[in-house]
C-alpha cells in the first residue's frame, strides 16, 4: 500500500494481505482527484488577468500547488505500473 503525501512517500508491505485491483482503484480514484487538480491549477495560472492582478506571493502559492500536485501525480501514475507490473 502507498500513500502519497506532501513531502514523503508511505510504503507498507501489505503482500497477500490487500486485494491489487482494490488498491489499484483506490490510486485511479486519488489519480483522477491530482488530475482535477492540476488542471484547475494550470487553468488559473494561464489567466493572464489572474497572475496580473492577483498578489505575487499568491500567484507563487499556486505554482507551488501545481508542482506538488504534479509529483504526486506522477508518484501515483509510477506506483499503478507498479502494481501491474
Amino acid at each position: 500500500m502507498t500513500a502519497v503525501v506532501t513531502g514523503a512517500e508511505l510504503y507498507l508491505p501489505l503482500a497477500g494481505l490487500i486485494d491489487i485491483d482494490q488498491e489499484i482503484a483506490r490510486l485511479e480514484k486519488e489519480l483522477a482527484h491530482l488530475n482535477k487538480e492540476v488542471e484547475r491549477v494550470e487553468k488559473k495560472l494561464a489567466n493572464p488577468d489572474y497572475v496580473a492582478k492577483a498578489p505575487a506571493h499568491v500567484v507563487e502559492q499556486e505554482r507551488a500547488k501545481g508542482q506538488d500536485y504534479r509529483e504526486k501525480r506522477d508518484k501515483v501514475l509510477a506506483r499503478i505500473a507498479e502494481l501491474r507490473g
